[in-house]
């Protein structure tokens, strides 16, 4: 008798479902906020920053709930602010020690570095614009999006080519060229 055994192997929960990760730029700090929807052994998370939106340090600890069904509101503040440009993003880890990474949010006091193509995911990033219209043209002129009042950070996938973002606010206005490769 020969008997025949078949391994099934379930995927692993991801440790927590992050409903947002998002920021606002204040006048001398940058307020970071998230939620988690379910978290499963989640021990804490690590702020962490870089400036040149490559090289993160990490900035601070905030412990996780463990394990949780429901909506846990986090929060931290960076006082210490050097550039007008800051990229931010968490490092979720585990009582085990496994670890993950939310996607990068970028503050900056200056609305123009707000908008930028990141070539590591393929994806055109606008922050947090407060009461502002973001257009995105062809190199026709067509607006290819339209974005407004954007009180989130949100990314973006283009095809490859040459794109005029711009963006009006009640105090500015600018334009950027932005290249998809």
């Amino acid at each position: 008798n020969i008997t025949n055994f078949v391994t099934v192997t379930l995927p692993k929960p991801l440790p927590i479902k992050l409903l947002y990760f998002r920021g606002e730029s204040n006048n001398n700090n940058n307020l970071l906020k998230w939620i988690t929807t379910s978290e499963i052994n989640n021990d804490y998370f690590t702020i962490e920053k870089a400036e040149d939106g490559f090289n993160f340090e990490e900035i601070g600890i905030i412990a996780g709930a463990g394990n949780s069904n429901t909506d846990n509101n986090y929060q931290f503040t960076d006082d210490n602010l050097i550039n007008s440009t800051n990229y931010y993003r968490l490092k979720q880890t585990d009582f085990d020690g496994k670890y993950s990474y939310s996607n990068t949010i970028v503050l900056s006091s200056d609305l123009s570095n707000n908008v930028f193509y990141n070539y590591a995911t393929k994806q055109l990033e606008i922050g947090d614009i407060k009461n502002g219209t973001v257009n995105i043209y062809n190199l026709q002129g067509q607006i290819i999006k339209s974005i407004t009042n954007n009180n989130s950070s949100i990314s973006l996938s283009l095809s490859k080519g040459m794109y005029l973002i711009s963006v009006q606010t009640e105090n500015e206005v600018f334009s950027k060229k932005i290249v998809v490769k």
